[in-house]
């Protein structure tokens, strides 16, 4: 896990989302039961069980999750929220731009393609899709 280099001037940053969140669908069966669980996904000891099984990095205040030392040289930037989603804010398409944009990322981050190249090929793609 790198940062994405900046242009010249910028500062690199972090592609990534926030923690997933957690809701109540408003047709639930049983919300009561629902309403139940959402306060246990919210507590330390719930937390720690997420931890364990996924070795995700969150960003609690009541729980130290243990961190994959791969994850070390970005524990500062995630913990400051200085990650950026650009994908959040695409309106149409967002299933064949997210892969494509992870795909390009990762050329990006290997010196394969310029940042020039990563925009050319999602414009090519969204293109490609119809829009």
């Amino acid at each position: 896990m790198v940062p994405v280099p900046a242009l010249p001037g910028g500062a690199p940053y972090l592609a990534g989302a926030a923690s997933p969140g957690h809701a109540i669908n408003a047709n639930a069966e049983n919300p009561e039961a629902a309403e139940k669980f959402l306060a246990f996904m919210a507590t330390p000891e719930a937390v720690e069980m997420y931890n364990e099984a996924t070795s995700g990095m969150t960003t609690t205040t009541d729980f130290e999750p243990v961190i994959d030392p791969a994850l070390e040289p970005i524990v500062g930037d995630v913990r400051d929220g200085r990650v950026y989603l650009p994908q959040i804010s695409w309106k149409r398409h967002e299933d064949v731009l997210n892969v494509e944009a992870v795909a390009q990322i990762q050329l990006l981050v290997q010196g394969q393609v310029t940042p020039t190249q990563v925009a050319e090929a999602l414009d090519q793609k969204l293109q490609a899709s119809g829009s």
